[in-house]
């Protein structure tokens, strides 16, 4: 999904007209269209104000429009539960982000004291 597809789809998850969206970002409805349709590729600057409309950040923005949906095609269930996200406040937003985080890194340093002692040299040889 390409920015444009993502712009496209939050608006339309929220019921808002390009005529609305472009209100909240300070541009036209049509030039809402050509970001949407992908003709105009956004900068910096109006990236931050679609985010902001969105109430996301510029990086949720972005990462949520390079990842695709094929990635959840194993879990469906968590595709929908990651879609809702969008829909709560943004303290909550923020409780859930710290608390994957957490949970990711915990994952991550579980998986190092697993292969603890199994370190490869740059040989491709296993250290002892």
């Amino acid at each position: 999904m390409n920015i444009g597809e993502r712009i496209r789809k939050l608006r339309r998850e929220r019921n808002w007209t390009q005529d609305e969206l472009g209100q909240r970002v300070g541009i036209l409805g049509r030039n809402v269209a050509r970001y949407e349709s992908g003709r105009t590729e956004p900068r910096k600057a109006m990236l931050a104000r679609f985010a902001q409309a969105f109430q996301l950040g510029v990086d949720d923005l972005q990462t949520e429009a390079r990842t695709s949906d094929e990635s959840f095609q194993k879990d469906p269930e968590l595709l929908g539960i990651f879609q809702e996200i969008v829909t709560l406040d943004e303290p909550d937003r923020m409780a859930l982000k710290r608390v994957l985080t957490l949970l990711i890194k915990q994952n991550r340093i579980q998986k190092v004291i697993a292969n603890e002692g199994q370190w490869t040299r740059k040989d491709g040889q296993q250290a002892s």
